[in-house]
């Protein structure tokens, strides 16, 4: 019987040595220096949404090679959460996204035959932006004798600037 008693006595705390030996593993594993981690957990439990809802929009942008127009509200969100959290990084990365979005899109849209009907509507300035963004030499084409004078002064300022 002394014998038996012996051995669940031994069973018993190797049991405990074990599961106290687990339990140490697994705290030293949990404990992540991954500074994403320890950021959502300082956040308040309202902002800890806001930041994975931020980084599941952060993933689904980063990794396409090009946005669409579905795209335009994803990011407009991203830029509105990543103010909201104060995340300066990500805000300055979906600024930059979406500012090329809108450059590729006017580039696109210069690039279109329906251009002249379009340009027929904008103001000087709007046309002389519009040809510096795209450098689309058929806006230069719309533009009127008066304009293309203006235009002209434009460019020797332009050109006086560089030279010096």
């Amino acid at each position: 019987m002394n014998k038996n008693l012996n051995s669940y006595y031994f069973l018993f705390f190797l049991t405990i040595f074990l599961i106290v030996l687990i339990l140490i593993a697994n705290y030293k594993t949990y404990q992540n220096e991954n500074i994403d981690i320890q950021l959502i957990k300082s956040y308040p439990w309202e902002e800890r949404s806001s930041y994975l809802k931020q980084f599941e929009l952060y993933s689904k942008l980063s990794n396409k090679p090009y946005l669409d127009d579905n795209d335009l509200p994803l990011l407009d969100e991203l830029i509105s959460i990543s103010e909201k959290i104060k995340d300066f990084r990500t805000l300055r990365f979906s600024l930059n996204l979406k500012y090329r979005f809108l450059i590729d899109q006017l580039i696109l849209l210069s690039d279109s035959k329906y251009i002249n009907i379009i340009l027929k509507s904008l103001d000087f300035k709007s046309k002389v932006g519009l040809f510096f963004l795209t450098e689309n030499q058929k806006i230069i084409e719309t533009f009127t004798p008066e304009e293309l004078e203006k235009f002209n002064h434009i460019l020797e300022l332009i050109n006086q600037d560089e030279n010096r």
